[in-house]
C-alpha cells in the first residue's frame, strides 16, 4: 500500500530552504518548494521520518550528518557531460594552455630548473566529466605545444565537489557507453579509457589520467584557501544556482585563489556583470574568460 505523500507547510519550507543555503549555497525560493517534495520525499521515506517536520528535526534540532549528507546530495545539480558545450575546451587547447605554458617556459629559464606544475582546479566537480575532460585536452595539446620538456607531470589538476558519493564516483574513473557517448569520440574512448571486464561494459580512465588528478571535498559556501593557489580555476555551471551576496563571496575567493595572471572560466549562461569587477574579461569566440591582471 503507498504510503500518503508527506505535506510541506511554508514554515517547515523556509527551514529547510535556509538550511540548504546555509550547508551548499544553493538558494531555492517559495517557487522551488515543488523541487524540495520532488528531491527529499524519497529521503523521508527511507528514513522512516515523520513528514517533513521530521526531516526538518533530524537535520536542524538533532544534526544528523549522515541525514544532512543525503539531502545536499538529493539536492545539489548533478549534470554535467564530458567536454561539455565543446567550445570551452577549444578555449582552453587554442589559448589557455598556451599562455599558460609560456609562462611556465619562461620561469623555467628564469629559475635554471623545472618549475612546479601548472596547477588548474575544477571546483564542482560532479562525477568527474570535467576533469576528465581537461586532462584528455591537456594531453591531446601537448605534442601541438611547442613547449620542449613540458609534459603531463607539469600539469596538477585538483577536483572538488561537497559530495562524498559523486566524488567516489569521480574517482574511480569508471563510466558507460552512454555516459561516454555524451561528448566523447570513439577514438578518445580507445585512446583514454580501458574498457573493463564484465556483462555490462564499463571503461576506466588509464592510469597516466588518473596521475593527473587530485579528488578533494570542499564546500565553495566555506571557503577554500587551504586549497592553495592556481593558474586557471573552472566552475561552470555553479553560481546560477546561488544569491548574489554568495556569488560574491565565491568570485572574491576565486581571485585571491588565482595566481596573476591566472584565468576563472565559468558556465555559458553565468556572468560576473553586477557580481565582481576585479576581473578583467578576455573574449576568445564564444567563451567568455576572466582574467586576474599580471600586475
Amino acid at each position: 500500500m503507498n504510503q500518503p505523500r508527506p505535506t510541506l507547510t511554508t514554515l517547515v519550507r523556509e527551514h529547510l530552504s535556509r538550511f540548504i543555503e546555509q550547508h551548499s549555497g544553493v538558494f531555492l525560493g517559495p517557487e522551488k518548494g515543488y523541487l524540495l517534495e520532488h528531491r527529499l520525499v524519497p529521503i523521508i521515506n527511507q528514513y522512516k521520518l515523520a513528514g517533513f517536520e521530521g526531516l526538518r528535526e533530524g537535520l536542524i534540532d538533532r544534526q544528523d550528518p549522515e541525514l544532512r549528507e543525503k539531502v545536499l546530495e538529493a539536492i545539489v545539480t548533478h549534470e554535467t557531460a564530458f567536454f561539455r558545450d565543446k567550445h570551452p575546451y577549444e578555449t582552453l587547447r587554442h589559448t589557455i594552455l598556451t599562455r599558460l605554458a609560456q609562462r611556465w617556459q619562461a620561469t623555467r629559464e628564469t629559475l635554471g630548473h623545472r618549475p612546479t606544475p601548472i596547477r588548474i582546479w575544477c571546483a564542482a566537480c560532479s562525477t568527474g566529466q570535467e576533469p576528465w575532460s581537461v586532462a584528455m585536452a591537456i594531453h591531446e595539446w601537448i605534442p601541438l605545444s611547442g613547449v620542449s620538456g613540458l609534459g603531463l607531470g607539469d600539469f596538477a589538476i585538483l577536483a572538488t565537489d561537497l559530495s562524498s558519493k559523486v566524488l567516489d564516483h569521480a574517482r574511480q574513473g569508471i563510466y558507460t557507453e552512454a555516459d561516454l557517448a555524451r561528448g566523447m569520440t570513439p577514438g578518445q574512448i580507445s585512446r583514454f579509457l580501458n574498457r573493463q571486464p564484465g556483462a555490462k561494459p564499463t571503461f576506466q580512465m588509464k592510469a597516466e589520467l588518473r596521475s593527473m588528478v587530485e579528488f578533494r571535498k570542499a564546500n565553495l559556501r566555506e571557503g577554500f584557501k587551504s586549497l592553495g593557489l592556481f593558474d586557471l580555476i573552472l566552475c561552470r555551471n555553479v553560481l546560477i544556482y546561488f544569491a548574489d551576496p554568495l556569488k560574491r563571496q565565491i568570485c572574491e575567493g576565486f581571485f585571491q585563489s588565482l595566481l596573476p595572471g591566472g584565468f576563472l572560466m565559468l558556465g555559458a549562461a553565468e556572468s560576473l556583470f553586477g557580481i565582481s569587477e576585479l576581473f578583467q574579461t578576455d573574449r576568445q569566440g564564444e567563451t567568455l574568460v576572466y582574467c586576474r591582471p599580471a600586475n
